[in-house]
């Protein structure tokens, strides 16, 4: 069999969008001769209970990390103790992204790839890869790879899962010398790797108007998607209200505000019957919302459950009646979610302008799309999907050729034929 190193900064116990991609890469791979090797860091906590059995034949290599922006909050922390104890351990996250992104390049992930080199060099002379698979971001594991790559000539596909200098939702640098430096790294990652792959074709499109050097068929595009095993022995439980569910988190410029306001004006203006709805944000929701709700007359609509797990996320969604998406800004901006949504079969409805998740959703009629800022459009065109639904007017369509498109296995199946592409030309 095989075998690839798969680079990422974050992996099991640690469950997001990104590592689950990687989870899955690892899970399925093998079914197509490929077995895999995992270079992460150490998380502050790991525990068996949270590796699926199915991991067992994958050999995981961790390294530790000194985490320079954790380290900012706690120094903040104890300086302004016992006047914003409460604020900051409120705003951690929120803390360590914008330090991160003003402060550090490429990411707060940095010293984790520089104190890895010395390991990932170990790891190819014991292991031999014959192509190594890094992702991000973070975007510090393609560092890890571009060493090994000067080092050993080995083949190298570096994936984006979210774009480096040109994502929609990043902070500005600090200081210029940053930001030239963060460009002068991607675009020496970009000329070394032997394939680009993106999880969006406007990523792609991106690339090419960039960078000139780029050409088409250095550029692949593999998209996200979902494991049907993850919706297997899901307890289901007809929720007594019609219950709209929103999976994910908001952060930056990603913001619960419209929505939140949409909702409002609705049981303002008897749209909704507040005895009968109930709205839950599965996930972290931003400040701003949770300001919101608890300035209005309905905090009891609403339910914010925070960090849940992986199997709690995919049962409140098959729970639901329907589903809330509010993408973000990019026009290539795909969240994870919507493939576990599709998976799901349940109602869309979601706040976007031109991008993926409109074209979808509008092509296959899962929902509806709203692409105005006005709250009053927003909420008028929310109505009208959970008045169809609720008169079983709308009718979910028969979409099991979209989802074998989006089936995990297949998108394994797919890297592992670029893999095999390029160690056809060794």
């Amino acid at each position: 069999m095989n075998k690839v190193l798969i680079i990422c900064s974050n992996f099991l116990p640690v469950r997001n969008g990104g590592t689950i991609r990687c989870e899955k890469m690892v899970k399925y791979l093998p079914n197509f001769g490929w077995e895999t090797v995992v270079l992460t860091r150490s998380p502050a906590n790991i525990s068996k209970t949270f590796y699926p059995k199915d991991q067992k034949y994958s050999k995981v290599y961790r390294t530790n990390n000194f985490d320079l922006a954790d380290f900012y909050v706690k120094i903040k922390s104890f300086i302004n103790f016992s006047q914003n104890k409460n604020n900051i351990s409120k705003n951690k996250t929120s803390i360590k992204r914008r330090f991160s992104e003003y402060f550090l390049v490429p990411d707060s992930e940095i010293f984790w790839a520089l104190g890895s080199l010395l390991k990932s060099f170990k790891i190819v002379k014991k292991e031999k890869p014959l192509i190594i698979l890094s992702s991000g971001p973070s975007h510090s594991s393609h560092l890890i790879a571009l060493f090994l790559k000067i080092t050993f000539g080995v083949k190298w596909i570096v994936e984006f899962r979210d774009p480096w200098t040109m994502n929609p939702f990043n902070i500005g640098k600090a200081y210029k010398i940053l930001k030239i430096v963060d460009d002068w790294l991607e675009k020496i990652v970009l000329k070394k790797a032997n394939i680009i792959n993106v999880t969006s074709s406007k990523y792609k499109d991106q690339f090419l108007e960039k960078y000139e050097f780029l050409n088409t068929n250095k550029i692949t595009y593999i998209p996200n998607g979902f494991d049907p095993e993850d919706f297997d022995n899901i307890l289901l439980n007809k929720n007594k209200k019609f219950t709209l569910v929103h999976s994910g988190n908001f952060y930056q410029h990603r913001s619960s505000k419209k929505i939140i306001e949409a909702l409002i004006y609705m049981f303002d203006n008897n749209l909704l019957n507040r005895e009968n709805i109930e709205v839950k944000f599965i996930g972290i929701l931003d400040d701003l919302g949770v300001d919101i709700i608890n300035n209005s007359n309905y905090r009891d609509n609403f339910i914010i459950t925070g960090f849940v797990s992986h199997q709690e996320s995919i049962k409140e969604i098959l729970n639901s009646d329907l589903l809330l998406l509010i993408p973000g800004p990019g026009d290539g901006t795909m969240p994870g979610k919507f493939y576990e949504y599709l998976a799901a079969s349940k109602p869309i409805f979601c706040i976007a302008n031109e991008g993926p998740a409109k074209f979808l959703i509008e092509k296959y009629k899962l929902g509806k799309v709203s692409i105005d800022d006005d709250k009053i459009i927003i909420a008028n065109n929310l109505n009208e999907l959970i008045s169809n639904i609720a008169n079983k007017f709308f009718k979910y369509p028969n979409i099991e050729k979209l989802k074998r498109k989006f089936d995990r296995r297949e998108i394994a199946k797919q890297m592992a034929e670029i893999l095999e592409s390029e160690i056809s030309k060794i």
